[in-house]
C-alpha cells in the first residue's frame, strides 16, 4: 500500500499510469479567478517490484489522501524435469 497526499484535489483531477514498472500519479488542478489563471501540477513515480500483480490495483482518495493497494502475485513453484 502507498499513500500518497494530496490536499486540495479531486479524483477527477488525479491520474495513473503503469509504464514499463513505473506507477505515475499525475494530479493537475486549474483555478481561475478575475484576474488570474493558476495551474498546480503534481507528479510522483514508484517503480513496481515485479512481485506485484500489476492488474489488481485499487485506488481510493480519502480526505485529500491518495491511497493505492496493489495485490500481490500468487506464488508459483515451477518443477524442472532433469534430462
Amino acid at each position: 500500500m502507498t499513500r500518497v497526499e494530496l490536499p486540495g484535489y479531486n479524483k477527477d483531477e488525479i491520474k495513473l499510469e503503469i509504464y514499463d514498472g513505473n506507477l505515475t500519479v499525475l494530479a493537475n488542478k486549474k483555478e481561475k479567478d478575475e484576474m488570474w489563471d493558476c495551474s498546480n501540477e503534481f507528479s510522483y513515480v514508484l517503480n513496481l517490484p515485479d512481485y506485484l500483480d500489476l492488474s489488481q490495483i485499487k485506488a481510493k482518495l480519502e480526505h485529500g489522501v491518495l491511497i493505492i493497494s496493489i495485490a500481490k502475485k500468487d506464488k508459483q513453484k515451477l518443477q524442472i524435469e532433469v534430462e
